[in-house]
């Protein structure tokens, strides 16, 4: 069983942007000990980068690159992809071969109300705003400065920029 071991969907910004936010949610004064301890975690046990087989293999940061996820059963994977239709291609597939979503990545300064459901495979970025009432479906990405009205409905692969 490997569900203690990372991978990345998606090699661009995208993926530098979330390994950025893990980063930040560690020195974060705001963070508690157990998000703390699940985000050292993922940094610690990052194993790979996938790559769509139709793209470039290229990406700044230092992972092995990979383009199958056949051998990667059970391990958890961070939806590192802006574009719902590629994110939803991507995810599925992780799914096929038996990877698991990442519970959601919030960054520390966020305050999420109560009354709000966040799906697995979810990253919610900086300066986000997030009032009552709002349910976020899995594999959501918000950009930093975006704001989510209350009573809101948010589908699956979905992205909010700023």
């Amino acid at each position: 069983m490997n569900n203690n071991k990372y991978i990345i969907l998606g090699g661009g910004g995208s993926a530098g942007f979330c390994i950025e936010q893990i980063s930040n949610g560690l020195n974060s004064k705001y963070i508690t000990e157990d998000d703390k301890f699940r985000y050292y975690t993922i940094m610690q046990n990052i194993e790979a980068i996938y790559i769509d087989p139709e793209l470039p293999k290229e990406t700044n940061l230092d992972y092995p690159i990979i383009d199958n996820l056949k051998d990667y059963s059970e391990y958890i994977f961070i939806p590192a992809v802006l574009y719902p239709s590629i994110k939803e291609k991507h995810c599925k597939l992780a799914e096929q071969n038996g990877l698991i979503p990442c519970k959601p990545i919030i960054h520390p300064h966020v305050q999420i109300p109560k009354s709000v459901t966040i799906g697995d495979g979810t990253i919610i970025s900086e300066f986000t705003v997030i009032q009552q009432n709002v349910k976020i479906g899995k594999y959501f990405f918000s950009s930093p400065l975006t704001s989510i009205s209350h009573d809101s409905i948010i589908g699956k692969y979905c992205t909010r920029k700023g």
